[in-house]
């Protein structure tokens, strides 16, 4: 069954693989994603490689007052109005894209079962 890997076994692989301190391996992650966070401070869109691609989206403001869509009702109704959203993005590129499984494999259609699942169950609660 999949599982969540988290950042303490990365280190780990990475310090036995290359056969150095976990250490030295978690200041290394660590200041690389300082660095990244850095230039997304600076508005600056970041490209590592072929691996993964971070950027910002955009969500216009919206004027008090403008006729929206309820999108538990389906009704318009006036809003209330919000500033403009700015997030961060994380994109993966080819060579993740190549390592993640495919729908007919064994992993893939278990991740695709499990999915299901969870719509399933959070379209039954929003029902009920």
């Amino acid at each position: 069954m999949p599982e969540v890997v988290g950042l303490p076994f990365l280190v780990s692989e990475v310090a036995d693989e290359m056969d150095i301190q976990r250490k030295d391996v978690k200041e290394v992650i660590d200041l690389f994603f300082d660095i990244i966070a850095e230039e997304l401070a600076e508005g600056n869109t970041i490209k590592i490689g072929s691996y993964v691609k971070f950027g910002f989206a955009v969500s216009p403001a919206v004027k008090k007052g403008t006729m929206v869509r309820n999108p538990a009702t389906g009704e318009t109704q006036p809003s209330a109005g919000r500033p403009a959203k700015l997030r961060v993005t994380a994109s993966p590129l080819g060579k993740i894209k190549a390592g993640a499984p495919g729908p007919a494999s064994k992993i893939g259609k278990e991740i695709l079962r499990q999915k299901q699942a969870a719509s399933s169950a959070r379209k039954a609660k929003a029902a009920a």
